[in-house]
């Protein structure tokens, strides 16, 4: 067993949810005459239910409860989701570390009925010796709270925990909680906005447990 862990965010990483998330939201809003564009969902990126409800509150003045936002933004991107397979790269990724003893975890900004409902309906779950949601931190990302929680559940410590994300406030709450960091780029951030990062991943193809064993070399 390679004394190293893996940790995934999920979305935007184990699954394509941008847009699925985007629609999901406008659903919620649209009844009350708002809309949100894709120019300003980029502020969205990484937000909890409860940043939602803050958030809406404040600018549109809607009176939703945290719960009500996690339950429903749940079951419309669920329904989506049911007709859109995993990633067959990422699949195969989680079986080869599994099939190489390495403990994997989940530190996902989504609450945890979400998380899990989805991780389900993917048939993933078992694959997480830890998981970590946003409704179980006081910080969340670009704060490291989130990776350390993980982390700590792992028995593995920071310095040896890899952490692949698609956000800037994720990469950036990996390397402030001394870990590696893997940045997935997809079409939300340009390249340089990862600079930091210890490898930028464009597809999972393009990763194998021997590639990232070399991060700690």
């Amino acid at each position: 067993m390679k004394n190293f862990a893996v940790i995934f965010d999920m979305d935007g990483v184990l699954i394509d949810s941008s847009q699925i998330v985007f629609e999901s939201f406008n659903k919620i809003l649209e009844p009350h005459n708002f809309r949100i564009d894709e120019e300003e969902y980029k502020q969205y990126l990484g937000i909890t239910a409860q940043g939602l409800c803050n958030k809406w509150k404040k600018e549109y003045e809607l009176d939703f409860t945290a719960e009500f936002i996690a339950e429903e933004t749940t079951r419309l991107q669920i329904d989506v989701l049911k007709s859109k397979p995993m990633d067959p790269s990422a699949l195969n990724f989680l079986k080869e570390l599994k099939r190489g003893f390495i403990p994997i975890g989940l530190g996902t900004s989504s609450p945890r009925i979400r998380a899990e409902k989805i991780l389900e309906s993917l048939g993933i779950k078992n694959f997480f010796g830890a998981i970590v949601t946003g409704d179980e931190v006081i910080e969340h990302k670009p704060n490291p709270e989130i990776f350390l929680k993980v982390s700590e559940k792992l028995g593995i410590a920071p310095e040896k925990c890899i952490v692949i994300e698609d956000a800037i406030n994720g990469v950036e709450a990996a390397k402030r909680g001394k870990m590696k960091a893997i940045a997935y780029l997809t079409g939300n951030h340009k390249e340089e906005e990862f600079k930091h990062s210890d490898f930028i991943l464009r597809s999972f193809s393009e990763l194998s447990l021997e590639k990232i064993s070399k991060l700690f070399t």
